[in-house]
């Protein structure tokens, strides 16, 4: 069984196998040992803390771990019908790509089969990345600048006597795996309006949570309830 790998993912998936056992094996036993309720972002950097990586070099060993999850799931095959389509696929890339670096394929076959059994940790966080990456656009950040906008007389020598302030709101979002811009430009009512839409939002959600907790266990997300962007 050969595993169907997206170009833009082969030379991570390439990179992971061939990291040393001992290395790979610290990021398994870091994600065992994390929470079970984590978005794969926060799970990161939780692993990145526990082996003192920067979160940069850890991300695309998760990011292949939790690929491989979602793909032998996806194909509804055995875990060792899995692990043998993966050496299989491996074998095929490093030959095309003429990646000579030396790969312990007894560890990292037996590495494997604990990922794919990892159902309470790494699992929900590869389920959850699915969930939320199903729709066309998904959110990634946002910023507002503000600014000044004077409205000048006929003669520009003359100082103006009236101005406006606007806000510019950039949201940064991902399409079909692509990062994308949307600028709009709001006043001070608009403000007022997205900030009521956001509060209503929160109340429901706070509503829906207080209803359903008795029978959900954790809510994925809750690690930090940080703020992204800048």
């Amino acid at each position: 069984m050969r595993l169907q790998v997206p170009p833009s993912d082969v030379q991570r998936f390439l990179d992971y196998m061939a990291l040393k056992s001992e290395d790979r094996q610290r990021l398994i036993d870091a994600i065992a040992a994390a929470t079970s309720c984590l978005m794969p972002e926060q799970l990161t950097r939780k692993v990145a803390s526990s082996v003192g990586q920067s979160e940069d070099r850890v991300a695309g060993p998760i990011m292949v771990m939790l690929s491989l999850y979602r793909s032998r799931l996806a194909l509804d095959s055995s875990i060792p019908e899995f692990i043998a389509g993966v050496r299989e696929t491996g074998e095929s890339l490093r030959a095309l790509k003429k990646d000579d670096r030396i790969v312990d394929w007894e560890s990292l076959q037996e590495q494997l089969r604990r990922i794919l059994e990892m159902h309470e940790s790494l699992g929900i966080s590869a389920k959850a990345a699915e969930l939320a990456s199903e729709h066309t656009n998904v959110f990634l950040n946002a910023r507002l600048l503000t600014d000044v906008r004077a409205v000048f007389q006929p003669d520009p020598k003359v100082h103006p006597r009236a101005a406006l302030i606007l806000h510019n709101l950039r949201i940064s979002y991902f399409h079909d795996g692509d990062e994308k811009n949307i600028y709009l430009v709001m006043d001070k009512a608009d403000i007022r309006a997205l900030e009521n839409e956001l509060k209503r939002a929160l109340a429901k959600e706070a509503s829906l949570r207080d209803a359903l907790t008795p029978s959900i266990k954790c809510w994925l997300g809750d690690a930090d309830d940080e703020v992204r962007g800048a």
